[in-house]
């Protein structure tokens, strides 16, 4: 959750320019992706996690974290869900205090299944099985949703079919 956040929210504080962050984000993306293939064999994301402190899997684990939530926060928006930002904004109200190392990950991603599934449309019911098979995988294949949000290396493609998606993602809110 914080690997995806780290950049987004200092975009939409104006600390970083949107490509930055996004060039940012691409980058950690890549690192995690070609570190969940290093050693003699490669674990699932789900694995790795659990052995991420014994066998310093981290970047594999933080990055694919992100991976993931980056996922849901695409799914949840194109299904008229709301965003990440919702799910957790629902979480925190439950519980005010909330000590970010116990927001269950599984629940995180129920809540955020069952508004994604409310959109109605057919591709809105499959978050959960989309991040199952994620976390099945040593790392979730989302260059082609980077392409289709128009991050590419050195540029913005503001013609990309999720081009507008990707300015919501990192947009300034209005109350700042």
């Amino acid at each position: 959750i914080a690997s995806y956040h780290q950049n987004i929210l200092r975009a939409r504080g104006g600390l970083l320019s949107p490509r930055r962050a996004w060039e940012a984000l691409r980058d950690g993306l890549a690192r995690g992706a070609e570190a969940s293939s290093r050693g003699p064999f490669t674990l699932s994301l789900a694995e790795a996690s659990t052995r991420m402190r014994a066998e310093g899997r981290y970047l594999q684990t933080y990055w694919g974290g992100a991976a993931i939530v980056l996922l849901v926060d695409v799914a949840l928006r194109q299904c008229g869900g709301g965003t990440v930002d919702d799910v957790f904004a629902e979480l925190r109200s439950e519980q005010p205090v909330v000590d970010v190392r116990r927001v269950d990950a599984d629940e995180f991603v129920a809540r955020a299944a069952a508004r994604a599934a409310k959109g109605g449309a057919a591709a809105c019911g499959h978050v959960k099985a989309d991040v199952d098979a994620a976390l099945a995988r040593p790392f979730p294949d989302v260059l082609p949703l980077l392409e289709a949000l128009g991050v590419r290396p050195g540029a913005l493609d503001d013609k990309a079919p999720l081009a507008a998606l990707r300015r919501q993602i990192s947009a300034r809110p209005a109350a700042l």
